[in-house]
């Protein structure tokens, strides 16, 4: 399987108009998975299921496993102070009741962000490693940063793995 890392962050336009380094009013960025487009696998990170949520709805759609690198996901300054003394959204808990069968790896910490259903405006892309590069220019002209906190891998007994 070919290695597709993937990336959380906000864009804008059309699959055209990114694949172009174009820019356009916002609007919602629509993919197939078999589109001619360097982006293989999309996911709003919206609803409320957390990032381990939609991930492990990638990962199932396209019937492979995810590689998540906890220490490269972007978090809120000083959220450790509040994961520490155990402050979060009720959901969290219940959101990791439906996924922690397919999840390992898993920490107190990264239990509480990777779950925590505050998670909304964000998109989760999956781009083949030889359109990274372009994606990234791509997301650059649009001003929306990225960042590369993973990689699709071969199904194993998890949906995700995080390193």
């Amino acid at each position: 399987m070919d290695d597709k890392p993937f990336v959380v962050g906000q864009g804008f336009g059309s699959p055209a108009q990114v694949a172009q380094g174009g820019k356009s009013q916002p609007q919602v960025i629509e993919l197939e998975l078999h589109a001619p487009h360097p982006a293989a696998l999309l996911g709003a990170l919206q609803g409320g299921f957390g990032l381990l949520g939609h991930l492990t709805e990638v990962c199932e759609g396209s019937n492979t496993s995810a590689e998540l690198q906890y220490s490269k996901i972007p978090l809120f300054t000083n959220l450790k102070n509040y994961t520490a003394r155990m402050v979060y959204p009720d959901n969290t808990m219940r959101n990791w009741q439906s996924y922690e069968k397919k999840v390992s790896g898993i920490t107190a910490e990264s239990l509480l962000t990777l779950c925590d259903p505050q998670t909304n405006g964000g998109l989760l892309v999956c781009v083949n490693e030889n359109a990274r590069a372009g994606f990234e220019a791509a997301m650059n002209n649009l001003n929306t940063p990225v960042w590369l906190v993973g990689h699709m891998i071969s199904p194993g007994d998890y949906r995700i793995y995080i390193v």
